[in-house]
């Protein structure tokens, strides 16, 4: 598998820090929003294709979201969308992995107040597969990809996939 930018193939996915793929964080006071950076070009083999092949494919999308916290937002994952520019077909998913489901709910806590966290905002940053969470079909293709969460949706990023001949 190679890729263009060359760094999108050393970042450690599902590892929520920054990374030299990751978005520049915003500096302007009192931005919110979600921010993604993937590679432009990402080229493997018919063999990588092949689920039971020992080299699997990745599509890495790195991002940086700040959101104001919302007591009254209802709670949804943040969500991975890519559309197919020629046939129009999106393929979208939530990113949770099966191990965060916990069995239990964590204990009751005291509720705040919509006022303790008036003006505050959480965020971070993120590096996750698109392909762990979407049906995406790896053949060529050039997709759109964005991410939505807590009612924002990121700046779109086009990326091409390019099935190679295996030798």
């Amino acid at each position: 598998m190679k890729m263009y930018p060359e760094d999108f193939l050393n970042v450690d996915l599902e590892v929520n820090n920054m990374n030299p793929c990751s978005p520049p964080t915003p500096t302007k006071p009192g931005w919110r929003g979600i921010i993604i950076k993937a590679p432009e070009r990402i080229y493997f083999s018919e063999d990588e294709a092949n689920p039971s092949s020992e080299s699997s494919v990745v599509f890495p999308i790195c991002g940086f979201y700040l959101i104001n916290i919302d007591m009254d937002a209802e709670s949804t994952p943040m969500t991975l969308v890519a559309e197919n520019i020629d046939t129009g077909q999106v393929f979208k998913g939530p990113m949770i992995k099966d191990e965060e489901i916990p069995d239990e709910p964590p204990p009751e806590r005291e509720p705040l107040e919509p006022e303790e966290v008036e003006g505050m905002a959480s965020g971070g940053y993120f590096n996750t597969d698109l392909l762990t969470y979407t049906a995406l079909p790896l053949e060529s293709a050039v997709y759109n990809v964005h991410v939505e969460f807590s009612g924002m949706t990121s700046n779109a990023v086009k990326v091409r996939l390019v099935k190679e001949k295996s030798q």
